[in-house]
């Protein structure tokens, strides 16, 4: 008689440990693509290269609630003004209206108030700049591990940047009669700095930190040893009003009184009906893109530094928030010393500023999601953050809408319930409520259905 069949455990349980790494995601190509002139550099660690990190997603997610935020900030205010109530009412009867209307203002040219404080709008779209940076080195690791080509991924960065660059003149072109061919829309600036990072930010750190030293060097000899600024006829109406910014006139980094302003006017009159008044009032220029390159480019040696495997969480975090710091005292003595920090300018001194903010900020969320860890806390903020570009689109064009219309729902309700004690303070305060809560449930639906879109 045969002996019953028996069943015995394997030598290696799959219940018990973790995944096996795709074949094609193990192996280390022995092409000259576009990671082997980094080998050493950003050595091999393959769960290290497949890591999701969340602090990432909260960093960004922070930036963008503040969007929501301030949107729906200024649109509370706009409709109160309308129904008559006035400035100073809502002024005293709003807890924080004058620190929230500095916050969500741009600022008038100088964007440095005092030892290292700015505004909190000039901030945001360095921020993005910095964290895209990151993001373009977390994607670059990966790709490099399933071995594909240089050229693949150039292409790819390439494509990114064409639908980047045209939702940013879509953008710019909202309420205008035309196309305004514009390039300083923050999609459109992320798009071309993204291409430039891709190309410059390789080989070892301390080459990639020459290049930006130089670019910012550039950018700073450029507006200081120009002649001044000649504006021939044919551009001369585009200018906005000379007293716009009069300290500031006989400056070579003045509003529109600049070197980069006055190519920048030349660069876009080849396009149809450019240059335009309503775009000049801000005084951005396309040539920001090359600042904004070194600003990406520090994000991507901050990524370098989260796929060092010798690092542990804490101790990236700490020379995270030394970095910064470091960078926050050095552009603030570069804007008293060397030249003035200008956020609509990307200034040398501003970069170095925006950089350190960034580096701290980032700091922050690494410490909550990868030291303590606490990211399960801030799931919602983080699920803002994974759909970026979503969530950017939404900010800008609908959570403020559909935040109107619950306002308008919870308003009666609220008011009805308070006797009718509804007062000027509530008014803004609900409406941003209203708006963030149409926000994190938007970004909730979109991560509950696996539903990432990524251009």
């Amino acid at each position: 008689m045969s002996e019953p069949e028996t069943y015995r455990l394997a030598g290696r349980n799959p219940m018990t440990e973790a995944e096996e790494i795709a074949p094609a995601l193990q192996r280390r190509s022995t092409r000259r693509d576009a990671s082997a002139d980094q080998a050493d550099v950003f050595p091999a660690s393959p769960m290290l290269d497949l890591k999701h990190w969340q602090a990432l997603d909260l960093y960004r997610g922070i930036l963008l609630l503040a969007i929501v935020i301030g949107l729906a900030f200024l649109a509370s205010i706009e409709r109160a003004l309308d129904q008559g109530v006035t400035a100073k009412e809502i002024e005293a009867n709003l807890p924080g209206y004058a620190r929230m209307i500095f916050n969500i203002q741009p600022s008038e040219w100088r964007s440095l108030y005092g030892s290292g404080v700015i505004r909190v709008r000039d901030f945001l779209l360095s921020g993005f700049l910095f964290a895209a940076g990151i993001s373009q080195f977390c994607w670059r690791k990966r790709r490099a591990r399933m071995e594909w080509k240089a050229i693949s991924m150039f292409a790819r960065v390439l494509w990114r940047t064409l639908v980047l660059v045209a939702m940013g003149i879509f953008l710019q072109s909202i309420g205008s009669t035309s196309t305004r061919w514009v390039f300083t829309d923050p999609l459109s600036l992320i798009g071309l700095a993204g291409l430039a990072t891709f190309l410059l930010a390789r080989g070892p750190v301390w080459w990639q930190l020459l290049i930006m030293v130089g670019l910012l060097f550039g950018q700073y000899a450029w507006f200081e040893f120009s002649a001044p600024v000649q504006y021939p006829p044919e551009l001369q109406p585009a200018l906005v009003d000379e007293d716009a910014a009069p300290d500031l006139r006989e400056d070579r980094w003045a509003f529109q009184r600049n070197i980069a302003d006055r190519w920048d006017r030349g660069l876009l009159s080849q396009f149809p009906g450019q240059p335009d008044v309503r775009y000049r009032e801000a005084g951005r220029t396309t040539f920001n893109m090359i600042p904004a390159t070194v600003l990406m480019m520090i994000g991507s040696l901050c990524g370098w530094l989260l796929f060092l495997p010798n690092f542990k969480p804490l101790t990236r975090t700490v020379c995270f928030a030394i970095a910064g710091g470091g960078l926050v005292l050095a552009g603030v003595g570069a804007d008293q010393w060397i030249c003035p920090a200008i956020e609509r300018l990307l200034s040398p001194s501003w970069i170095l500023i925006a950089g350190g903010y960034s580096l701290i900020l980032f700091a922050a969320c690494h410490l909550l999601c990868d030291v303590l860890p606490a990211g399960g806390l801030f799931y919602p903020i983080r699920a803002v953050g994974r759909n970026s570009l979503v969530m950017f689109l939404a900010a800008l064009l609908a959570t403020n809408w559909v935040g109107a219309e619950l306002m308008k729902h919870a308003g009666s309700i609220v008011e009805l319930a308070t006797n009718g004690r509804w007062t000027v303070a509530q008014g803004p305060l609900a409406w941003m409520a209203c708006s963030l809560l149409a926000a994190l449930c938007l970004a909730w639906l979109l991560d509950a259905r696996r539903c990432l879109i990524r251009v």
